[in-house]
């Protein structure tokens, strides 16, 4: 979902060009510096579309650990983007 909050973002500040998919608008993002680290997002949004298929409990303790480690700071730092700018 922080992806479309992004794309939001960058809709509102027109400032997108036509991005529709998720790669698209993390490649924006970092383009305007709304985000640090694209590498990671790209990685969260491939971590997220694993977890439906996550029937392995070691993928699943993997993806909660990245979640914890790495990707909840990524969505800290979009709301303190976003904030400052609404």
């Amino acid at each position: 979902m922080a992806w479309k909050t992004i794309k939001d973002y960058l809709q509102a500040q027109e400032l997108t060009e036509q991005a529709e998919m998720p790669k698209e608008v993390i490649k924006l993002a970092y383009h305007y510096k709304i985000i640090d680290n694209a590498h990671l997002w790209v990685d969260m949004l491939k971590a997220r579309n694993q977890t439906p298929h996550a029937y392995n409990d070691e993928l699943a303790a993997r993806i909660a650990e990245e979640t914890i480690q790495f990707y909840a700071a990524l969505i800290r730092d979009l709301c303190d983007f976003l904030s400052k700018k609404i």
